[in-house]
Formats: structure tokens, sequence, C-alpha cells
């Protein structure tokens, strides 16, 4: 057999998972409901390595976690990156935010998400963060490696990332992102 062969012959990711699965569950598999992307409506696309980042963020954000935030963008982001936020109660509620302050908290959050470089936005007349752009965690996390902007935290900035970077390429390199 040649390499070639071998390649084509190699399972793929999604092969590999669906025979697990029917090994594990046999013939109850198919009485499962499970969730498809592809039959179900109302999906969004995120990385897989995701929940590293969050960690990051919270790590970053000092005792206040910002990743419930920026979880709740990505559940209303489409593949260009955008969100236009029209109820800002509803964003905290969302993120995690009930008490009687769940806006002003959620305010916070933004600006920190904001200030790591993991949003971008812009104020409309509805608030200030009306219009939202997701910006791609990797260039965010990136460019916190370079920070300057605030020296008090970059010491402790580079720290949490050094201790999350091999994590995050081992992920990453598992899903072949």
């Amino acid at each position: 057999m040649t390499k070639k062969e071998r390649v084509k012959a190699r399972k793929t990711y999604d092969e590999r998972n669906n025979e697990l699965m029917e090994s594990l569950w046999k013939e109850e598999l198919e009485r499962i409901p499970r969730w498809n992307r592809k039959e179900n409506d109302g999906f969004t696309t995120i990385p897989r390595w995701l929940p590293i980042i969050n960690r990051i963020m919270d790590k970053l954000s000092q005792g206040k976690p910002i990743s419930s935030t920026y979880l709740s963008l990505w559940f209303r982001v489409n593949d260009e990156g955008f969100i236009h936020i029209k109820d800002e109660k509803q964003m905290a509620i969302e993120s995690g935010f009930d008490s009687e302050r769940n806006i002003s908290t959620w305010k916070t959050r933004m600006r920190e998400l904001k200030k790591f470089g993991f949003i971008n936005s812009i104020k409309g007349v509805k608030g200030e963060f009306q219009y939202v752009l997701i910006v791609n965690p990797l260039n965010a996390i990136e460019n916190l490696e370079n920070i300057t902007e605030y020296s008090s935290l970059s010491k402790s900035i580079k720290e949490i990332i050094s201790q999350y970077k091999i994590n995050l390429q081992e992920r990453m390199f598992e899903v072949g992102a």
C-alpha cells in the first residue's frame, strides 16, 4: 500500500467518533435525540479550543469572570463576527447576571473584554455596546503578549498566557486548527 493509499484509507475524526458512539450505545443510540448542527436550526460556529481561551480570559480579569459574557456574544454572532445588541438587559441575563445591577455588571465585563482586545464595539443610541465585533481570539491573545499599555498588568498577563499557551497549542493541533 502506498502512502497516498494509507492516507486515503485513514478514517476521519467523524468516522472514528461514530464508530465509538455505536460501540458504546449500541442499538440505544438511534433512540437518543442528539444535536446535529446540519439538521437543527439556530447554531453558530465556535472554535473547539474556546474553553482554553475562556480560562485565559477569566484569569486576566482577576476575579471578575468575563468568559460567560464572551460566550453569550458568541451564541449571537454569525460568521461575519458582528452582533447588533438591541437589549442590554437580555444580554446581561444570558451572561449570567440576574441581580438588580445586572446591566451595570454586564457593561463592566464588556469593558474588560474590550480592554483585553477580545471585542471591538461602537456606541449606538441604545447603549455603549450596541454594535460589537468579535475579534479573532488568537489575535487577541497574540496582541496581549505584546502589551505595553497596561504596564502594571503586563507581567501577570504574560505569566497567564504562558501558563495556558502549551495547552492551547496542543488542543489546536488535536483539532487541526
